[in-house]
């Protein structure tokens, strides 16, 4: 048995693992969310925007591998919030979207900057401004990445 714990430790996380780790958080998040408001504030929409959103912080580290799913699914997203923005004639997120996107997809190495607690923040900080809550778990489902990609075999992360 210990054998097979020890070789669980080295293998790295998957794709589906990231995901539902991220998806455990989300729910952790809702139900916090009904305690905290004692069902007075009980908004389906917010929930749904808070559980994908927090979904897809567990997956944000590996965005800055080409090949990886992560990457596809936000170059998905971020053409459909761009296209919607351009709907909407909102010329200056487009622009400061687009940038952070070309920044953080061409200008970082695998498990760069985007492996760090740092940027976690730094991403999950403007959430602030919409739920303080989901910006709080959205932050601890990017953190369970990095913790999740600590257990492989060099042991190098997070930082």
């Amino acid at each position: 048995m210990k054998a097979h714990l020890s070789a669980l430790s080295y293998k790295m996380a998957k794709f589906e693992t990231h995901i539902g780790v991220g998806m455990i958080v989300a729910v952790a998040y809702m139900i916090v969310d009904v305690i905290i408001s004692k069902g007075k504030q009980f908004d389906p929409f917010v929930h749904l925007i808070g559980f994908i959103t927090i979904s897809l912080y567990s997956i944000l580290p590996d965005m800055d591998q080409p090949s990886s799913k992560p990457r596809k699914i936000f170059l998905i997203l971020g053409f459909l919030i761009i296209t919607f923005l351009a709907v909407l004639k909102e010329y200056l997120l487009i622009i400061i979207i687009s940038l952070a996107f070309i920044l953080v997809i061409f200008g970082s190495k695998h498990r760069g900057i985007m492996h760090s607690y740092s940027f976690g923040f730094i991403v999950s900080f403007p959430l602030l401004f919409y739920d303080w809550r989901i910006s709080c778990f959205s932050y601890l489902s990017f953190i369970s990445h990095l913790l999740l990609d600590s257990q492989t075999k060099n042991n190098k992360f997070p930082y």
